[in-house]
């Protein structure tokens, strides 16, 4: 018996991912902009990413934000992503930018993937064009600092 196969073999992975760690996993399936954190950003932090998606030409359409430890409704517990699932869940997603939003992400990041990430300056990760923040959300604080954060992720590609 034929089975449905999707137009878009990219989309099995995708929806595997979404389906495994969903708990981590907000906005879009597509993800071609994503961003990293450690934990739960801010309302503000989320509303300048997603503002910047948009100035960039990605949009909230292809924006997923990916969050590597994830409390549940008791908050006795918190679910803390491996190295290795990090690792499939970014290479499933298959982005075009990686935006990596503080210290600990960097650090969980890095070693996901066996590399070094500059911070505060364009990189890329195994191919994917990336920016990290040492503290996105307080270079919000000031106008200075979000100025900087500003440029640096005016370097990431556009997408038309």
């Amino acid at each position: 018996m034929a089975q449905n196969i999707p137009m878009n073999l990219f989309e099995v992975p995708r929806q595997n991912i979404w389906n495994s760690f969903s708990n981590h996993l907000e906005g879009s399936h597509i993800g071609a902009f994503l961003i990293v954190s450690s934990s739960l950003l801010s309302k503000e932090a989320k509303t300048a990413l997603l503002n910047s998606s948009k100035a960039l030409g990605y949009g909230t359409i292809n924006t997923t934000f990916l969050t590597l430890k994830n409390s549940d409704d008791s908050d006795t517990h918190t679910a803390k992503l491996e190295p290795q699932e990090i690792f499939r869940i970014v290479e499933s997603l298959d982005p075009l930018c990686v935006v990596v939003t503080d210290h600990e992400a960097i650090e969980e990041i890095a070693r996901a993937f066996r590399a070094r990430l500059e911070i505060e300056t364009p990189t890329t990760l195994l191919g994917h064009y990336c920016c990290c923040f040492n503290d996105f959300e307080r270079m919000l604080d000031l106008e200075k600092t979000k100025q900087l954060a500003w440029s640096l992720l005016k370097t990431l590609p556009k997408h038309n």
